[in-house]
């Protein structure tokens, strides 16, 4: 997915709008604005790009530039989602963002966050289920009961949080028997644990 890609998709979800009525908007077909958003039309013509912009009331300089859109909504600000095999969540490569979503500012705030799409059921029971985006608060304290994303055998997962102080529970909430339990030493694998959970968004079209 390209940056400009990025933007027009994040921008559209945020405008509540589908790709169709997009397409209405601007004048050209569905397949177009699909092809924007995947990253298979990299550079569109500039009369569609201004379209765009006039469309969400942002520049033309902003929809093709490498970095978050910030005045896209008066509260909101970008946050990339990254996929399952970035090596640094912290500061994820180009090939690592997978789309974008919004969130307060307020929310934001004082924090450090990454945004990660589910790949499985293993917390479908609690809400989470799969291709769902979860907002993680990095390095936050977490308590008993706390959902979690946390690295385990190179994977991130994201399970509900136990500790005895000793050693660490990570459970999944679902109704198959295909997540079991994982246990691990609490002084060893501490910093296995990224962060918490804060936020679910549910993604029901692509």
């Amino acid at each position: 997915m390209s940056w400009f890609g990025i933007h027009v998709k994040g921008l559209r979800k945020l405008a509540g709008m589908t790709k169709q009525q997009l397409a209405q908007r601007i004048g050209v077909g569905i397949t177009t604005i699909e092809n924007i958003e995947s990253g298979y039309v990299i550079a569109p013509p500039l009369p569609i790009v201004e379209k765009i912009s006039k469309t969400f009331d942002v520049t033309v300089e902003e929809l093709i530039k490498s970095q978050p859109i910030e005045n896209a909504a008066e509260r909101a600000k970008e946050v990339y989602v990254i996929n399952e095999e970035c090596n640094d969540a912290s500061l994820p490569a180009w090939n690592d963002v997978e789309d974008v979503i919004y969130v307060d500012r307020d929310v934001l705030r004082g924090h450090n966050h990454i945004a990660v799409k589910v790949s499985d059921s293993s917390m479908d029971l609690a809400g989470i289920v799969n291709n769902s985006i979860v907002l993680v608060r990095l390095n936050a304290p977490v308590k008993n009961g706390d959902v979690v994303l946390a690295e385990y055998e190179d994977k991130r997962i994201v399970r509900k949080y136990f500790t005895d102080g000793k050693n660490i529970l990570l459970r999944a909430v679902s109704n198959t028997e295909n997540y079991p339990d994982i246990r691990l030493d609490a002084a060893e694998h501490r910093s296995n644990i990224v962060g918490k959970v804060i936020r679910v968004e549910i993604r029901l079209e692509n």
